[in-house]
């Protein structure tokens, strides 16, 4: 597989994706335009992220019989290939009005699934992969009345379901923000005692971590770039030889950045953008607490609400 760096991130991930997918099945180039009813010139610019190859859903569907694809795999297949039709390069904002699930995000979600790594700079609000269900509720449904009952409801449940995903020993997360967080009152103070429990149950896993930026830090680099995460993915093969078939040597597919807004959200593999947030995040760990102090200041903050709370029966 030619080297693609500097080259189209959405296609470059289509055509990674695609030769894993096809050489993992044993499938080699010129089985796949036969079956495919490609030329094999055309499964060669597949494979090296050329501009012009069209994708129709048909088709992606297709390659994803031929390769047995499972269900995430085929979701991020089509993702990908509905991208390169939008006809955007190197990043790219999408806007959303329907009730439904915006094809901006059902993307981020099928990359989220295939990141071997996540690390996340969080402000006044946590990340919805550590969110309780009350505490998405309630950030969820600002400004009130802008989402139907039924929809909130639905999204929660959709950022549930995100969260199994830290279950898995082979995906580490890291997440970076403000103590803020600890004290705004999401949801009121019953549903902010959970949310703290949650946070302090979920990083007693190996792979989990959050990280605190204490109020007296003062200035901090993520302070400019507000929240974004930043997604790591496996290394994939990255050569075939004459015959299609999948060489030893394999490449780290860049990292992604990605930045949510009210009505939409950009991502970017670009080296600079990357680079950039990147810095930020080193900037991030250098200023925050280490995992176990984040964790004690977390639980002194559990203990002042629990001892408040206390006070308040007492009256």
């Amino acid at each position: 597989m030619a080297d693609l760096v500097g080259l189209d991130p959405v296609r470059r991930s289509f055509a990674r994706l695609f030769f894993t997918l096809r050489t993992r099945a044993q499938v080699t180039q010129d089985r796949a335009a036969k079956e495919l009813e490609l030329g094999r010139a055309t499964i060669l610019r597949l494979e090296t992220a050329e501009d012009g190859v069209k994708l129709p859903v048909r088709l992606v569907d297709a390659m994803a019989d031929l390769f047995g694809a499972d269900d995430k795999e085929r979701q991020l297949l089509l993702a990908l290939a509905a991208e390169t039709r939008n006809g955007r390069q190197q990043s790219w904002w999408q806007n959303y009005t329907s009730s439904e699930v915006p094809a901006w995000f059902s993307l981020y979600l099928s990359l989220e699934e295939f990141a071997k790594r996540i690390r996340v700079h969080f402000g006044d609000l946590l990340p919805g992969l550590v969110q309780e269900p009350a505490y998405a509720r309630a950030v969820i449904s600002v400004p009130p009345g802008r989402e139907p009952r039924e929809e909130v409801e639905r999204r929660v449940e959709s950022r549930l379901h995100r969260q199994r995903l830290l279950e898995r020993s082979s995906v580490v997360f890291e997440a970076i923000g403000s103590e803020g967080a600890l004290h705004r009152m999401v949801g009121g103070a019953d549903t902010m005692r959970r949310q703290l429990e949650r946070i302090l149950r979920l990083t007693e896993r190996d792979n989990a971590s959050v990280r605190i930026i204490p109020f007296g830090t003062g200035v901090h680099a993520g302070m400019a770039a507000s929240d974004f995460t930043l997604l790591d993915f496996p290394e994939t093969a990255t050569a075939a030889n004459g015959n299609g078939s999948a060489m030893n040597d394999s490449i780290a597919e860049p990292a992604l950045a990605y930045v949510e807004t009210f009505t939409g959200a950009m991502y970017t593999q670009t080296v600079s953008d990357v680079e950039a947030y990147d810095a930020v995040w080193k900037d991030l760990k250098e200023r925050a607490l280490t995992a176990d102090d984040s964790r004690a200041l977390i639980e002194e903050r559990l203990k002042e609400m629990m001892r408040s709370k206390a006070q308040e029966r007492s009256r």
